[in-house]
């Protein structure tokens, strides 16, 4: 491939990319008072975060996965690389963090750090970042008193995309973001779209390329190692 055709090029093309989920969840900030201390000492008593919180261990746990494009940092033809900032939005419900807020102050809502629950463990399958963890900002999860937790993270993703520039300015590139979780079959944890259309409300447009679509599907896959 010409190098001139590298990811510091001046002419601009377009760019359609396919994600798989999308929505980010805006919150804002709560006071930290003795009702919350009490509140969190009560949530984590024998609270195990490596536990799946589902209903029953033969259930699926559903998770909301959505992602929302903030900028489209690089496109790099020769090493077949994306790379792009997102916010990441995981909603889930968990049994195990719920109370009445009435003996806790009225406190619906409180923030834990993020490594003392359970999370989903969905990941960049077509990640191409050696440094992938350190790219990426974890945030403290929102726990609403009915169990339902929000986690949003922040991160800046090298994905591998086949690059085609034969037809080089006016070529369109389709990329592919594939989520999933490592550990997780389908029978265990159900990952949930809400819409077919990706979350562009806050992108910030590169000169160099054009965005002309982001959409979200679910792919299911099934292996033969592993029929479940």
């Amino acid at each position: 491939m010409d190098s001139s055709h590298g990811s510091s090029m001046n002419h601009g093309y377009q760019l359609l990319l396919r994600l798989l989920f999308l929505l980010l969840v805006g919150t804002g900030m709560t006071w930290c008072d003795d009702h919350e201390i009490r509140l969190m000492k009560h949530l984590m008593l024998d609270y195990d975060a490596s536990v799946r919180p589902a209903a029953h261990h033969s259930q699926a746990l559903s998770v909301n996965f959505s992602l929302s494009l903030h900028h489209i940092i690089d496109v790099d033809e020769k090493n077949q690389i994306l790379t792009t900032s997102c916010w990441l939005t995981q909603i889930w419900m968990d049994n195990h963090l719920t109370w009445n807020e009435t003996d806790f102050g009225g406190v619906t809502v409180i923030r834990l750090p993020y490594f003392k629950v359970w999370r989903p463990d969905i990941i960049l399958y077509n990640n191409a970042d050696s440094q992938y963890q350190s790219s990426v900002i974890n945030t403290n999860v929102i726990v609403a008193n009915n169990g339902e937790v929000t986690w949003l993270s922040h991160g800046i993703y090298k994905s591998s995309c086949d690059i085609n520039v034969e037809y080089f300015p006016f070529d369109i590139q389709n990329c592919t973001l594939k989520w999933a979780s490592w550990t997780y079959d389908g029978y265990q944890l159900d990952l949930v779209i809400t819409t077919e259309e990706g979350d562009i409300s806050n992108y910030h447009a590169n000169g160099e390329f054009d965005l002309i679509g982001l959409s979200a599907f679910r792919h299911v896959q099934i292996y033969s190692c592993c029929p479940e």
